[in-house]
């Protein structure tokens, strides 16, 4: 078993950040910050990291992302540690033989491979093992900036029915995997109160429901696999869309950050792992 610790302090007035840590092209946590006072603050917090044993096994690249503010006004900078944790606990497990990741793929430029939609396109195409006997796809998605609230939303024709603060696309969200332009799976984000969201009281004296954790959301592609052990390219696309009324499913407003993993496990006894598939629209 790995788990990670997160130590922080901060001294000074800021809002809170949104933090990325990547293994070279692969997201391995997302959090955020709590809201720093000029007295000081410090928080911790630990993760089970045991699912990413392959990476952790192998030579890898630290990339943590914490953009912040630093001027005569926003003086609180984060001071970040993180100390890995590993125990001989003798608890069998089965880690992922090969992981492969959806993002922009920027960790030779020494920067973090988190994708914004709508804006860009987040799609990874991939020749996969043709003895594959398993696959998830485990996704990280969260609004920010002008999606940050976004379960506040109303349907686009009432926009300008309230104030400049409502926002367009509904309060609705969903995040679409996709293969090879098929739908292949979706997920329903929950909403997270970031720390100086909406009222002190749902992030003071504690933050709120997965804020040093933002959740992953789990999709079994292993149905797929008959196509995706036939020795070709194939793709896996992210996408994040809200209910516009004009146009039932439609885009959201910026920034959805997201990033995925895929996760593969082999079969060491078979070569080629065969199958059909058959596709039904409801």
């Amino acid at each position: 078993t790995t788990i990670f610790n997160l130590s922080v302090t901060s001294a000074g007035i800021n809002y809170d950040r949104l933090g990325l840590l990547f293994f070279g092209d692969l997201e391995i946590w997302r959090t955020t910050t709590a809201m720093p006072v000029r007295t000081g603050i410090f928080w911790n917090f630990q993760k089970d990291m045991t699912i990413w044993d392959t990476l952790l096994r192998s030579e890898q690249k630290v990339i943590m992302e914490l953009d912040n503010l630093d001027d005569s006004v926003f003086t609180g900078a984060y001071n970040v540690t993180i100390t890995a944790l590993y125990y001989n606990d003798h608890v069998a497990i089965t880690p992922a033989d090969k992981i492969y990741p959806i993002s922009s793929q920027s960790s030779s430029k020494n920067q973090s491979s988190v994708l914004s939609l709508p804006d860009q396109n987040a799609t990874a195409s991939y020749t996969f093992p043709k003895n594959m006997e398993r696959a998830v796809v485990s996704i990280l998605a969260s609004g920010n900036g002008a999606e940050e609230f976004w379960y506040k939303h109303v349907p686009t024709e009432y926009i300008n029915t309230f104030s400049n603060a409502i926002r367009p696309y509904s309060p609705f969200r969903e995040v679409q995997l996709l293969i090879d332009v098929q739908l292949a799976g979706v997920s329903w984000p929950f909403p997270i109160i970031f720390t100086g969201g909406i009222s002190p009281g749902l992030w003071v004296p504690i933050v709120g429901i997965d804020t040093y954790e933002v959740p992953s959301f789990e999709i079994d592609v292993t149905p797929f696999l008959p196509e995706l052990c036939d020795g070709d390219p194939h793709t896996f696309g992210l996408k994040v869309v809200g209910y516009d009324s004009k146009t039932t499913f439609g885009t959201t407003a910026e920034n959805w950050y997201v990033t995925a993993s895929i996760f593969v496990w082999l079969d060491k006894r078979s070569d080629q792992t065969w199958g059909s598939v058959s596709h039904t629209l409801i």
